[in-house]
C-alpha cells in the first residue's frame, strides 16, 4: 500500500510539472504586444569584456524593435552587477544608445539584482509616471516568472514579448529551473 501512494504521489508531482512546463513555454511562446508606456527589460550576463551576452543582446534587439515599431516610449533596463564584475543596467543603456536610441527614452535600473527587485523598481517607478503595465522583456522561459514578479509588485497586466530564440543546451536547465523559481516567487513574495 504505502509503494502504491508513492507512485500516486509521483506521478501526481511529475505530472503537474509537466503541465506547468507546457504553460510556461505556451506563455513564454504567446508574445502579447500592444501600444504601451514602456518596455521592462530584465537584464542577464555581461561577458568579461564588457559586451552583453548572446542572450542578453537577444533581449536588447527584441526591446530596440518595439521602441522603433513605436509601440514603446521607454525602455526600462534592469540588473545588477553581475560576478564579472560590469553593471548590467548600464552595458544595456549603452547598447541601445549605440543603436539610435535616445538616452532620455532609456531608465537605467542598476539595482535590479534579481527578477523581483526589478518588479519592485519598475511599479515604483510606473506609480510615479502613472504608466501602463509594460512590455516585459526576456527570455521565453522566463515570461511566465517575470509576469508574476510585476503582479507581486502590485503591475497586473503585463504584456510580454519574447527574445528572438536561439536553442541553446541549457534551455534543458533553464526550463525547469522556471518551474521551481515560479512557486519560490510566488510563496516567498
Amino acid at each position: 500500500m504505502n509503494r502504491r501512494r508513492t507512485r500516486i504521489v509521483f506521478g501526481f508531482l511529475a505530472i503537474w510539472f509537466l503541465l506547468h512546463t507546457v504553460y510556461i513555454l505556451f506563455d513564454g511562446f504567446s508574445d502579447r504586444v500592444e501600444r504601451t508606456d514602456a518596455a521592462l527589460v530584465f537584464g542577464n550576463k555581461v561577458e568579461e569584456s564588457g559586451i552583453p551576452s548572446e542572450r542578453l543582446e537577444r533581449r536588447l534587439l527584441r526591446s530596440l524593435d518595439l521602441y522603433q515599431q513605436g509601440l514603446v516610449s521607454w525602455i526600462v533596463v534592469s540588473g545588477g552587477v553581475g560576478s564579472e564584475g560590469h553593471d548590467e543596467a548600464l552595458v544595456m543603456r549603452n547598447w541601445l544608445i549605440g543603436r539610435g536610441v535616445p538616452q532620455q527614452s532609456i531608465i537605467q535600473d542598476s539595482l535590479g539584482k534579481d527578477s523581483m527587485a526589478s518588479a519592485v523598481r519598475y511599479a515604483e517607478l510606473a506609480s510615479s509616471r502613472n504608466w501602463m503595465p509594460p512590455v516585459v522583456v526576456t527570455d521565453y522561459f522566463h515570461i511566465t516568472r517575470a509576469k508574476l514578479a510585476l503582479r507581486k509588485a502590485g503591475i497586473g497586466g503585463a504584456l510580454s514579448a519574447h527574445a528572438p530564440l536561439k536553442p541553446h543546451i541549457k534551455e534543458f536547465y533553464y526550463i525547469p529551473r522556471e518551474f521551481f523559481a515560479f512557486y519560490y516567487y510566488l510563496l516567498r513574495y
